[in-house]
């Protein structure tokens, strides 16, 4: 038995209530002279919700989609009507929950639209079930219940599948991205990119209107002057992102619905089977490229990011390399040289690792390695540069510190490395050799009256700091 707590209750309420109102509201911009909506609000809505939130919403969405269906089809005339009513909204309902959970079983929980487009094969995997296959299913579902209960006359059966199928398609191609797009944490714009892009976006939506009614007079028949901004859409994607950009075009989605509302547009046609197929047709045309256009970028950024942190990170422990770490000493020698100010470097040493290597085998080796590097991590600041330069060696960069900061600072971490059981039978310790930059000294004589403080905390006993060039007894 399914046990739900009052918040979960709440939710499942919430969720219901929103799916009913994204129904009502979609039907408002239904397209006259029926009921056909060419964009199912709620589908990607659910979807949306869904992977933010989890599979345990599916209650809420059933009852939603199920009010829904008993508020356009209910007839309560006769028991056989009622029956087949509750059939066809039950029926409704469970197709609907089973259009989002095919997605989501695929896709996963999804914290923002950027994981859906990083791995090309996530982005395949939203195409194929989030926008094709989840709303066929519900389709099928909703229509040949329909069907079977007498509410649809079975002529129009193909027309109502096709329509039902592409508007909740659509649905999820406009809305699901976009609402997570919203509950990213990313910044709305890119620093300094706000202005030309927004400024047109604003100018063509107060100007389509005008410019459907000046382009069916001169050309002759209807064309929609809405895709002049797909090219300008393209360009957002690359400039501002996927967020503002999946914005302006449910803001250009919304002019183009509401102009056709009032018998506008050159979506209203005779025909309404036609419209309601140009209009969905202009959703996925100006949707479907901005999508591909953010997944490829993403995709890039992403394998870019990738390399850079191959290139710079050590594989095994993730500290940062000593190819990395011989770019940041020059730029704080640089750094020093320009504005005199201070800065030391560490290098520590796992006392006795041989030992650890040859007692417990090479893997626990490498654990106490990544372990420490954990631990180091947790304490340095964040303008702090921790490499490996070695085996079990590895160097700490601090920009402004002295010498005795940056003592204080080993010996602190050297009592947290005693004080961290990284073995079950073996206590691990650390040696550290302390010195700070002298203006001019060349980095190689750095390092090695580094390394010679280093050996001098070895030789004193272990398990000790010690500073180059200060004798023992003031560490």
């Amino acid at each position: 038995m399914i046990k739900f707590k009052s918040g979960n209750v709440l939710e499942l309420l919430l969720i219901a209530l929103l799916y009913v109102v994204a129904a009502r509201v979609g039907q408002i911009f239904a397209l006259p002279p029926g009921n056909i909506t060419p964009v199912w609000l709620p589908s990607g809505l659910m979807l949306a919700a869904a992977l933010l939130r989890g599979q345990q919403i599916w209650p809420g969405i059933f009852i939603g989609a199920a009010i829904v269906r008993g508020w356009a089809y209910a007839d309560f005339s006769s028991l056989t009507d009622a029956l087949m009513s509750v059939f066809s909204a039950s029926a409704y309902g469970f197709g609907e929950v089973l259009c989002t959970l095919i997605a989501f079983r695929v896709l996963g929980r999804r914290r923002d639209s950027t994981e859906l487009f990083v791995h090309l094969s996530v982005f395949r995997q939203f195409l194929v079930y989030g926008v094709i296959a989840g709303p066929l299913i519900s389709a099928v579902i909703g229509v040949f219940t329909l069907a079977i209960s007498g509410q649809l006359p079975l002529d129009l059966v193909a027309v109502s599948l096709l329509n039902r199928w592409v508007g909740a398609g659509v649905g999820v191609l406009l809305l699901t991205p976009t609402v997570l797009s919203l509950h990213s944490s990313d910044p709305w714009i890119p620093p300094g990119r706000l202005g030309f892009e927004l400024f047109c976006f604003a100018i063509l939506g107060i100007l389509l209107p005008t410019l459907d009614s000046i382009l069916i007079a001169l050309i002759g028949y209807p064309v929609n002057a809405v895709y002049l901004a797909v090219p300008l859409l393209l360009w957002s994607v690359v400039r501002l992102g996927i967020r503002p950009t999946l914005l302006a075009a449910v803001y250009f989605t919304a002019i183009e619905l509401s102009l056709n509302l009032f018998g506008q547009g050159a979506f209203h046609l005779e025909s309404q089977a036609l419209s309601v197929l140009s209009f969905q047709v202009y959703v996925v045309a100006t949707v479907a490229p901005i999508l591909v256009v953010a997944s490829l970028l993403m995709g890039k950024a992403s394998i870019m990011a990738r390399l850079e942190d191959e290139v710079t990170h050590d594989a095994l422990t993730h500290a940062f390399n000593r190819q990395y770490l011989d770019q940041q000493l020059q730029l704080e020698v640089s750094r020093q040289f320009r504005y005199k100010s201070p800065f030391s470097l560490l290098m520590l040493d796992i006392d006795h690792f041989k030992q650890i290597n040859d007692t417990h085998g090479h893997l626990a080796g490498d654990r106490v390695l990544k372990e420490l590097v954990r631990v180091v991590d947790a304490e340095i600041r964040e303008n702090d540069v921790m490499a490996r330069w070695g085996g079990e060696e590895f160097i700490i960069l601090m920009p402004e510190t002295n010498a005795q900061g940056a003592a204080l600072f080993a010996e602190r971490i050297r009592q947290q490395v005693a004080d961290t059981r990284f073995l079950p039978d073996k206590q691990v310790h650390i040696s550290i050799g302390v010195i700070e930059y002298r203006t001019g000294t060349p980095i190689d004589d750095i390092m090695g009256e580094l390394d010679v403080a280093l050996y001098r905390a070895k030789r004193d006993g272990r398990n000790l700091v010690r500073v180059a060039g200060e004798p023992s007894h003031l560490v």
